[in-house]
């Protein structure tokens, strides 16, 4: 497998991405020995992001929950408007390269066209994807 990444993006809502993702994921697991799921941004950290759980509890990834994403929704937002797009993605880069080293295959879902909000737009998954260097 020439490729050690992936990331997938909806672009409209329902479009289904948890389904996409399960499929993909159903591929790589009879390719790949060690999986890595990634989340750049999640609804919240008050409650359990479910696509997180179904993903590590279904296949029984070899991950922390806690690995499994880079920012809240709320945190995203607050730094993009306080100007801090470019760190936003720095620390969501570091945190990919550190699964990608880790682990065989790193599958990303972005954010779903429903979290878009004025300051965090429909790029942030377009600018992740390309620094993650993910197709």
């Amino acid at each position: 497998m020439k490729n050690k990444s992936l990331y997938i993006a909806p672009l409209q809502r329902s479009a289904g991405s948890i389904v996409v993702t399960m499929g993909i994921m159903q591929l790589l697991r009879s390719q790949v020995a060690r999986i890595a799921f990634f989340r750049p941004v999640i609804e919240s950290s008050e409650t359990i992001d479910s696509d997180i759980e179904l993903i590590l509890t279904h296949y029984a990834l070899d991950i922390s929950y806690d690995d499994c994403f880079g920012y809240t929704l709320d945190e995203a937002e607050k730094l993009v408007a306080e100007g801090q797009f470019d760190l936003v993605l720095e620390t969501l880069v570091e945190q990919f390269t550190d699964l990608a080293h880790s682990y065989d295959f790193v599958l990303v879902q972005g954010l779903s066209v429903t979290s878009f909000s004025s300051s965090l737009d429909f790029n942030l998954n377009l600018e992740v994807a390309k620094n993650f260097g993910a197709p």
